[in-house]
């Protein structure tokens, strides 16, 4: 068998428009969206007074993620220089344990996942509510921190941000916070928000 190479065209980057109002463009860098190199996603839009967290961890942030992401909200006109924290750890969240022996029956599993959103919107709901209670203000937005790469819980948390209680959420995995995010990770963060909101020309 012989191998023949051929030349293949050569297509330049795209280029994501992010505002048409000054023709800012992100350029793509490692195979993503380079979006730390916008200084301001929009002009003008909903200025949050405190940046909510919802962490369904045993364990939160170290100050200096925290400090990153307080930064970027400023940097990206998602808030004021004066924003503040308020978090939450969550109750646990109930698990079903498939290593166990012998696993679980399909009758279990199936029992299992028709409590699961309901236990689910019980804990989310209460951390909800000990956040209200902390604050007049509304809130505009939940970070809510997840303990590891969780399709069911993830699913079950937009659901409930957007069907239930109608606050747009941004979910992240706590490993990505272990150390300083970066600029790109944290552009990447508020760029979801602010286009859940529909601030994104």
């Amino acid at each position: 068998m012989k191998i023949i190479e051929l030349g293949a065209p050569k297509v330049n980057a795209p280029k994501l428009i992010f505002n048409e109002k000054n023709k800012a463009n992100a350029t793509i860098s490692n195979g993503s969206w380079n979006l730390a190199e916008q200084s301001s996603f929009v002009e003008k839009g909903t200025k949050c007074l405190r940046l909510t967290i919802m962490y369904l961890t045993d364990n939160t942030m170290p100050d200096e993620s925290a400090n990153a992401l307080l930064e970027a909200l400023v940097k990206y006109s998602v808030a004021e220089r004066d924003v503040k924290i308020q978090s939450l750890q969550a109750e646990t969240l109930p698990a079903l344990d498939l290593s166990s022996k012998p696993p679980p029956s399909r009758e279990e599993v199936r029992t299992f996942k028709k409590k699961y959103r309901t236990d689910c919107q019980e804990i989310f709901n209460k951390a909800l509510s000990r956040l209200k209670e902390n604050s007049k203000d509304n809130i505009p937005f939940i970070l809510v921190v997840l303990p590891r790469r969780d399709i069911p819980l993830y699913a079950e948390v937009k659901r409930w941000g957007d069907c239930e209680v109608g606050i747009p959420t941004v979910c992240i995995t706590s490993a990505k916070l272990i150390n300083k995010p970066d600029a790109t990770l944290c552009a990447n963060i508020w760029y979801v928000f602010k286009l859940k909101i529909r601030e994104i020309y």
